[in-house]
């Protein structure tokens, strides 16, 4: 099955996450920790998504910058999103997180906005695993920058893609 953006399953998924209340009983009831943090998904679109972490008593450590727990969650949730997004409309798939990594290059004392530009990659990943059968991974990368522009941190998830069946 072709991947498309016009795909009924990819617009509803796009216009679900996008709407706020909708993303609210998403993060509440699928991602209570992303919840918990304040994580919202800003931007989702084929090509890139962004998701923001908010400064605050819910992510804040005793140095006053943010968790890195936290950091990893919003890049996990930057990529995430697209790597659901390209198993909209597709056969019945297996998704897994199988590695984490992360840098964190500076203080993080203020919102951070977490983008990733890896939509077509991952779509292509997930064309591949459909169509072979065969496990397909891909490295995503969250560029996590504050309010200033200043890169704060980079946060590496590989995906591992399976089709089921």
């Amino acid at each position: 099955m072709s991947w498309s953006t016009e795909h009924p399953k990819v617009k509803q998924y796009i216009t679900d996450l996008m709407t706020p209340w909708k993303q609210f009983l998403f993060m509440f009831t699928k991602l209570p920790g992303a919840w918990f943090f304040g994580i919202k998904v800003t931007q989702l679109t084929a090509t890139s998504s962004a998701v923001t972490l908010p400064y605050r008593w819910s992510t804040k450590n005793p140095f006053n910058s943010i968790y890195f727990a936290a950091q990893c969650a919003a890049g996990e949730l930057a990529t995430g999103v697209l790597a659901t997004l390209a198993l909209q409309g597709q056969p019945s798939a297996s998704i897994l997180v199988a590695e984490v990594k992360a840098e964190f290059l500076k203080k993080a004392d203020s919102t951070i906005t977490f983008s990733c530009q890896q939509g077509n990659e991952v779509i292509a990943t997930v064309k591949e695993a459909m169509a072979s059968g065969t496990s397909q991974t891909i490295t995503m990368t969250a560029v996590g920058k504050n309010s200033k522009a200043e890169l704060v941190s980079n946060i590496y998830i590989t995906w591992t893609f399976k089709k089921r069946g």
